[in-house]
Order: C-alpha cells, then structure tokens, then sequence
C-alpha cells in the first residue's frame, strides 16, 4: 500500500528534489552518454553545407538571446547536426541544452519562421525541464521496484554513460502543448512568425496521413 501511495503521488515530488539537487556537470554528461549512443546506433555526420548550417545557427541564437540572461546560463544550448537516415525533418533537445537537428529538416523547411517554431518548441522543453522530469520520474519507478525487489543495479551507469533510458522515453501531451506555447511565445519575441510552427506541423500531418509518424516528432 506504501509502495502504490508513493508510485501514485510521490513521482513527481521525487523527480523536482532530484533535479534540484543534480549538478550540472551530471546533466551535461547525460547529453554527451546520450548523444554517443545516437552517434553509435542510428546517426551519420552531416552533410549540410556551412552556410546552411550557419543560417540555422543564426535562427538559434536569435532566440536563445531572447531567454533571460539567468536561463541562458542555466543551459548549454549546443546546437548539432546530424544526418539521420530513416528520422526525416525532426529536431530534439536533451536536458542540458544540447540541441539536434536533422539534415533532412533543413534541407525540407529553409524558412526561419518554420525553423524558428520548432527550435523554439525544443528550447521550451529544456527550460522547462521536461526531460529531466520524465527521466526522473521514469527512474524513480525503477528504483520503487528495485528498492522492493532488493536489486538496484548499476543505475546510474547506465543512464550517465549509455543514455539508453532516456532515448526509450517520451514527453506526455501536456509538455507538448506546453513546449507549443513556450515556442510560440519564443519565436514572436525573437521576431519571427509564430505560424511557422504550425505550418510545419501542417505539412507534417499531410505527409504522414498513411504512414505511422516518426516516434522521435
């Protein structure tokens, strides 16, 4: 009965002590564990020219300066790019800031206002720690039935060094409409169109109506 009290309410009160108390040294190894499993397993080096990739990185900057100052130093905000066959046009953030876009999403929407959106949406989901909250939440299961079982297991290992635990998570609706909002608000105060995120999501669901989306949108 415990057990079940503590699964029902205590999650989330478990994962905001936690990510209160985690170094951001620990955070900016969980993106480095993370993005070396994604390097291993499914990712190839972009083949994006620079000046593209400087067009997209002048999109970023111009709206992470438009976060307060105490935000942008909370974070790393890195910006990556990768050519990931399979993926399409996506982009994703991990929780200490480090930002991926694919090849594919450059090359299919060059628009900033498009961009903007999206980049915008993904900065949303770091600032508001949603990452951090579902790996948290997810690993204060785990130890729940751990703790009971009587067998932790090399926990942080695994999380720190292989990312494995956060590549198999996903944020819940409401942090996507969250995140949506955030990067509404975001790319209008940077200068940009908030309409290009939905435009995207347009062209999205389009192409994606006979097809399973992309687990990773």
């Amino acid at each position: 009965a415990a057990a079940w009290v503590l699964w029902r309410y205590g999650l989330d009160i478990m994962a905001s002590i936690a990510i209160a108390f985690t170094p951001p040294a620990v955070i900016k190894q969980i993106d480095v564990g993370t993005m070396q499993t994604i390097d291993f397993a499914m990712a190839e080096p972009s083949r994006l020219s620079d000046e593209q990739k400087g067009d997209v990185e002048n999109i970023y900057r111009q709206l992470v300066r438009s976060l307060p100052q105490g935000v942008q130093e909370r974070h790393s905000f890195d910006l990556l790019f990768r050519d990931m066959p399979g993926m399409g046009p996506n982009a994703f953030a991990l929780p200490g800031g480090t930002m991926v876009m694919t090849d594919a999403f450059v090359k299919e929407f060059p628009e900033p206002d498009v961009m903007a959106g999206v980049l915008g949406h993904e900065i949303g989901h770091v600032v508001e720690e949603h990452g951090l909250k579902r790996l948290y939440r997810s690993l204060s299961t785990y130890l729940l039935i751990a703790f009971l079982a009587g067998d932790v297991g090399p926990l942080l290992e695994d999380v720190v060094l292989e990312g494995n635990v956060l590549l198999s998570l996903s944020f819940s609706r409401a942090q996507e409409r969250s995140a949506d909002e955030f990067g509404l608000t975001l790319s209008n105060e940077a200068g940009f169109d908030p309409a290009g995120l939905k435009q995207f999501f347009e062209k999205i669901g389009q192409e994606y109506v006979d097809h399973e989306p992309a687990q990773w949108m």
